[in-house]
C-alpha cells in the first residue's frame, strides 16, 4: 500500500517552483513494549507498543526553494554542521531515489525541541517524525497532489521509519502500534498505525510524567544499542518475549 502511495509521485512533473514554507509539529514517545534490533530496511525484530507524549514536542519548519546551484538540505537551523544534519539528510536523500523528481529543491531546516535532546526521552522520533510530516506535505504542494489524512500519516510513518524506527510511531497520537504481529492483524513492519479506537476509555487518559535530572546526552545511543543485538545470544529469547509482552499488554489496554 505505501509502495503506491510513493508511486503516487514518481514520474510526475513538479507543479510548483516558487518558494514555500512548511512547518509540522511532532511529540516523542515512549515504548511500553519496546523493539530491540532491526533487519535490513529499518525493520523490526519484533513488534513494539507506544504512548505518544504530547507535551515533548519538536518543532520543524522548513524553507523549500529550487536553487539550481544548491540542493538538497542545506542548513538546519543556519547550521551546515548542525548535529541533526546527518540524519535528515539521509532521510531527504533516500527520498529522492525515491522520487528523483525531487533532487531540485533546496530545503532550509529550523527546529526546536520543547525538552533535551539526546537524554532519552525519543528526540529522534519526535525530529524525524516532524521532517518526515513536511517531507509528505512538500511532496503533495509541488505535485498538486492531496491524499486522505490516513495515506498522508501512513507516508510519513512509512519514510520517518527509514530515518529512526521509533520515529514511525510518533505521526499519530496516543497508542501507537509498529511490527507485524499476530496479536493485530493490521499491524505492519513497513508502518505504524494507532489502535485508539481499542484502547479502554479510561486508559485513554493515561499520562506519563517525566523529571529531567541532567540535560547532558546519553552515553550509548539507541543506534548503538540495535547494532548490540546483532547474533545476540539471546536475541531469540527477546523476541518471544516482546511477543508475549505484547499480547498480554493489549489484551490489558
Amino acid at each position: 500500500m505505501t509502495a503506491e502511495l510513493l508511486s503516487l509521485f514518481k514520474g510526475k512533473k513538479a507543479s510548483q517552483y516558487e518558494p514555500f514554507v512548511i512547518g509540522w509539529q511532532s511529540p516523542s514517545n515512549i515504548a511500553l513494549v519496546k523493539y530491540w534490533g532491526k533487519r535490513e530496511g529499518q525493520l523490526p525484530v519484533s513488534p513494539s507498543l507506544s504512548m505518544t507524549l504530547s507535551q515533548s514536542v519538536t518543532k520543524t519548519k522548513v524553507y523549500v526553494s529550487f536553487d539550481q546551484k544548491y540542493n538538497g538540505l542545506i542548513s538546519v537551523n543556519g547550521d551546515a554542521q548542525h548535529p541533526f544534519m546527518p540524519k535528515m539528510k539521509y532521510l531527504l536523500d533516500w527520498l529522492i531515489q525515491q522520487i528523483p523528481e525531487l533532487k531540485n529543491i533546496t530545503i532550509q531546516a529550523e527546529t526546536s525541541n520543547s525538552f533535551p535532546h539526546s537524554t532519552g526521552i525519543a528526540s529522534s522520533a519526535s525530529g524525524l517524525s516532524a521532517f518526515a510530516l513536511c517531507l509528505v506535505s512538500i511532496l503533495q504542494r509541488i505535485f498538486q497532489t492531496e491524499m486522505p489524512d490516513h495515506d498522508f500519516r501512513q507516508m510519513a510513518s512509512f519514510i520517518s521509519r527509514m530515518g529512526s524506527g521509533s520515529a514511525c510511531r510518533s505521526v499519530y497520537g496516543g497508542f501507537t502500534l509498529w511490527g507485524e504481529t499476530a496479536a493485530n492483524i493490521n499491524s505492519s513492519d513497513e508502518y505504524a498505525f494507532d489502535i485508539n479506537e481499542k484502547i479502554h476509555p479510561e486508559l485513554r487518559s493515561l499520562r506519563d510524567a517525566i523529571l529531567i535530572v541532567s540535560s547532558e546526552q546519553k552515553s550509548l545511543s539507541s543506534s548503538k544499542g540495535h547494532q548490540s543485538m546483532n547474533k545476540h545470544p539471546y536475541l531469540n529469547d527477546r523476541i518471544k518475549q516482546a511477543n508475549n509482552n505484547l499480547d498480554q499488554i493489549l489484551k490489558a489496554l
